[in-house]
């Protein structure tokens, strides 16, 4: 027989029950393999842990299905439930499995007491152990004198083990915690604080682990939110105990989805950069919707941020001239317009903004009013992101988070998000020149290094990921571009970040921005280059192109930091500031017009002018009425203004002269 199975939640953490059901397979000679929609089976078996967890489309409708995700009814049979997991499906190496089952809990959020009952006996960890390490799924082990007996059983062992789903504080006594004294530790030691009837618990619970000396890398305590206030109550409690608590927010069984408090108050709570320099009235009154005018928070600018993080790979030593510059408070339009549209989208995603609504923004100092290019951007991004969050299976996701290395070393990236198997960065860019792509982004791979350094709880277990969200309206190209690592990318990426330091410079794309481009070596060096270069000689073209492209951008750097400081009282020899070319205009134009109409002595026509609107204009009007575009469509064409000179690697599609043309050309460089 040809076995399917179908892991429904596909997260990197191996389905227990999907590992038994093909070593029960194999075991009579069944042919197992994971479930392939374009392959034909005898039998597909669908297991899926999380309710929230969409169905798949693609599954055979006589697949058996089951799992928690499904139905909370249904179990193995016995002779499959008790067999050795087949590790080799998800080449793990640390082995999985129930000791007990069931609760004598009746928490009102969890489904173990209906699902299973009260706590039995279910197996000897020798059943399914085949490593040095375990990881255990039992939701209450210490309940159960079975469960007791078989801890003593893999302390004698000396397998590592992880107590996966948290362990009962409230069963800690003396003689357990010198029990647990005995066990390696592969993990963490996971309690649960869930209401502030179990503080005294914990904090005792502690005290006991730590006098017999259990020395995991760390407490770590989950705390379920549902009113935020009792929670914070038990946060502090925490924090006081050191112990890192992990907030939840409250979900039915049937994950309706929870308060938008309380994720304000799981988020703060979990990234330890804001728990540890904020307080939670500090950070929720960021929070705080403000449609007309909102006044922001200043973020930290860190010495070696995200968007310098290729330039620091590939010219080490640009950041000690960078600070030998003098400082420069300058901003360009295009980079206030995007500190504005990151704002707005934070808040749109956070705290329900609507695009309709949005006016005068105000934030870090900024302020700008928010016309129709701004909200076809911002609606274009908003369309990309429930895109990629629907593809992709979105869970959850934290906004404009702040991740640090070391006091120097960090930033603020604009989304975290996370699905069932993958951790992802999410980056919004808002400029119109250059598209940014996702695969290789530096940018993307910086923050996720300094999100795992400060969360390594999110990533265990998880893939990882990189998003670019670019809207880009006057151009046909996508919106959303993605990139999932490979395993070694972010450790490669890091090796180097890590070793990219010392005096070295080198010249390419990456000094576009430099603030050290100005007086760089290696740019004047090219310049004078340039200067003594053959333009028109064609063994060179490609060369002088590739410098002409870079020094375009270096010779604007340097005129606009001549500028800088001459304004600031700078004296550079040979220039000076003077006044811009006057143009005449009119200082008041509707008195101008009422004035030429009073006098009769020329016509409307002749002092005004109206035209057609441009297709991308009207379109814009047609979408404000709700109106169709179809009726003018017909008249609508492209019309290239010409030709134009780019890289290799752009998408748009090279042009073949003809051979007249061709000749024509190489006659004129001959």
């Amino acid at each position: 027989m040809k076995i399917g199975l179908h892991d429904g939640d596909a997260t990197k953490f191996p389905n227990l029950a999907l590992m038994k059901l093909s070593a029960s397979h194999k075991a009579k000679g069944d042919r197992v393999e994971f479930f392939n929609p374009s392959e034909s089976y005898d039998t597909v078996y669908s297991s899926k842990v999380f309710t929230f967890t969409p169905p798949d489309p693609l599954l055979p409708p006589d697949a058996i299905r089951g799992g928690t995700g499904y139905s909370i009814t249904g179990a193995l049979p016995d002779d499959v439930e008790h067999v050795m997991p087949d590790y080799s499906l998800y080449d793990v190496d640390y082995s999985v499995g129930f000791l007990t089952r069931g609760c004598p809990r009746k928490c009102p959020w969890c489904v173990v007491p209906e699902k299973e009952g009260g706590i039995v006996p279910n197996a000897d960890v020798e059943e399914f152990l085949n490593h040095s390490e375990a990881v255990l799924l039992d939701n209450n082990v210490l309940a159960s004198p079975h469960g007791i007996a078989q801890i003593e059983k893999i302390a004698s062992l000396g397998v590592k083990v992880d107590f996966n789903q948290g362990l009962d504080a409230r069963l800690i006594d003396d003689s357990v915690a010198r029990l647990l004294g005995k066990v390696k530790w592969r993990s963490p030691v996971r309690l649960a604080c869930d209401h502030k009837g179990q503080m005294k618990s914990i904090q005792k619970a502690v005290q006991l682990l730590r006098w017999h000396n259990v020395t995991p890398r760390r407490y770590f305590c989950y705390v379920l939110v549902k009113d935020v206030d009792d929670a914070l109550e038990r946060v502090k409690f925490l924090k006081g105990l050191n112990v890192d608590p992990f907030a939840q927010p409250y979900r039915t069984f049937d994950e309706e989805p929870s308060e938008p408090e309380q994720r304000h108050f799981a988020r703060w709570v979990n990234h330890k950069a804001e728990y540890n320099s904020r307080t939670w009235d500090e950070y929720i009154l960021d929070k705080q919707p403000k449609i007309t005018e909102t006044v922001g928070v200043k973020m930290k600018h860190y010495r070696n941020g995200g968007s310098t993080a290729a330039r620091k790979l590939a010219c080490p030593g640009w950041r000690k001239l960078a600070d030998a510059m003098p400082e420069s408070n300058t901003s360009s339009s295009f980079a206030e317009e995007g500190t504005i549209l990151h704002y707005c989208m934070e808040n749109i995603l956070e705290d329900g903004w609507e695009i309709d609504e949005l006016d005068v923004i105000t934030t870090d100092g900024i302020t700008l009013t928010i016309d129709d290019d701004h909200r076809e951007k911002l609606t274009m991004a908003l369309e990309a992101w429930d895109e990629f969050c629907k593809e992709h299976k979105i869970v959850d996701y934290k906004c404009e988070i702040t991740y640090e290395l070391d006091e120097d070393t960090g930033g603020t990236c604009d989304i975290i998000a996370w699905s069932n198997d993958t951790v992802w960065v999410v980056d919004w860019k808002f400029g119109q020149g250059i598209k940014v792509s996702a695969p290789g982004s530096a940018q993307g791979m910086f923050y996720l290094m300094c999100a795992m350094f400060e969360e390594p709880e999110l990533f265990e277990g998880k893939y990882l990921g990189v998003a670019i969200i670019q809207p880009i309206p006057s151009r046909d190209v996508e919106t959303l571009d993605v990139w999932e690592l490979d395993d070694n990318d972010l450790d490669n990426f890091k090796r180097k970040y890590l070793q990219a330091n010392g005096d070295n410079l080198a010249a390419g794309k990456h000094c576009q921005f430099c603030p050290a481009a100005p007086t760089c070596p290696q740019k004047t060096g090219q310049a004078q280059a340039a200067l003594i270069a053959d333009p028109e000689a064609l063994a060179t073209l490609a060369g002088n192109l590739t410098a002409a492209l870079e020094l375009k951008e270096w010779i604007k750097q340097v005129e606009t930091f001549c500028h800088e400081q001459l304004e600031a009282g700078a004296q550079v020899q040979g220039y000076k500031l003077v006044q811009k070319r006057a143009t005449r205009k009119w200082s008041d134009a509707e008195a101008v017009e009422l004035a030429l109409r009073k006098s009769r002595k020329i016509k409307l026509a002749e002092f005004t002018k109206s035209t057609l609107l441009t297709p991308p204009q009207l379109e814009k009007v047609f979408k404000k009425k709700d109106l169709d575009m179809s009726v003018v469509s017909d008249y609508i064409e492209k019309v290239s203004s010409g030709t134009t000179v780019a890289t290799a690697d752009d998408p748009r599609e090279e042009i073949t002269l003809n051979a007249n043309v061709l000749r024509g050309a190489i006659d004129r460089l001959s």
